[in-house]
Parts: C-alpha cells; sequence; structure tokens
C-alpha cells in the first residue's frame, strides 16, 4: 500500500503493467460507460462487464481524479503534490496507469479533448 508521502511506482498504482500508447498532458481522459467501482479494504475493484482490475491505494487516487474535464496535467499536479514526489514520478505513474486503464477498456478520450 502507498501512503502519504512515500515514494510510488508505476507497480504502485496499477499493480504493474503499463501500456505503450503515449498519453498526452493535454489528454482529457473519461470514465468508460459500464465501469463500476467497488471498494474492499484499501483497494479497489473496477469491473466492466468483460473485465475487472483490482487496484490499490495510488490507483484509487488517480481513479478519482479521471473525468470532470480534468486533462493529465492536473492528475499528475495533484498525485506529486498528495504523495510528495516529483513531477517527473508523477507523470510516469500517471501516464502509464491511464494507459492501462485505456487499453482495458475503462478509460476513453474525451471528444472535446481528441
Amino acid at each position: 500500500m502507498v501512503g502519504e508521502g512515500r515514494p510510488l511506482g508505476a507497480a504502485d498504482a496499477a499493480g504493474g503493467g503499463g501500456a505503450e500508447r503515449v498519453i498526452g498532458d493535454d489528454w482529457k481522459p473519461l470514465r468508460s460507460l459500464g465501469v463500476f467501482t467497488r471498494r474492499s479494504g484499501s483497494e479497489i475493484l473496477l469491473e466492466s462487464y468483460i473485465d475487472a482490475y483490482s487496484v490499490n491505494e495510488t490507483g484509487a487516487y488517480i481513479w478519482s481524479l479521471v473525468g470532470g474535464g480534468r486533462a493529465v496535467k492536473e492528475i499528475v499536479d495533484a498525485v506529486a503534490e498528495h504523495y510528495s514526489v516529483d513531477r517527473a514520478k508523477a507523470d510516469e505513474v500517471v501516464k502509464s496507469y491511464l494507459g492501462t486503464l485505456l487499453e482495458r477498456g475503462f478509460i476513453q478520450a474525451d471528444p472535446e479533448s481528441g
């Protein structure tokens, strides 16, 4: 589990994995329709009709920031501040995690942000 102020890595957000897709700073991810969230202790389970994905505290925090018109750069800034890590590390973690969520169909692009 990642605690406040503890350095985090890509595996902290998503439990490993990562994506090859390049996620831009101005991209505004949206939660896909049909994705449900269930909490179990410090982890959450993201569920769709065809997939399920367990994420820890860091992943849950990033998930809470997805939607609402936030750009990736705003999510990165919030993660860097929340976990007291440098922006470059937060950028790596957030973009890797969002790439994984995109590949698995849990998020999609905001049609207005591209």
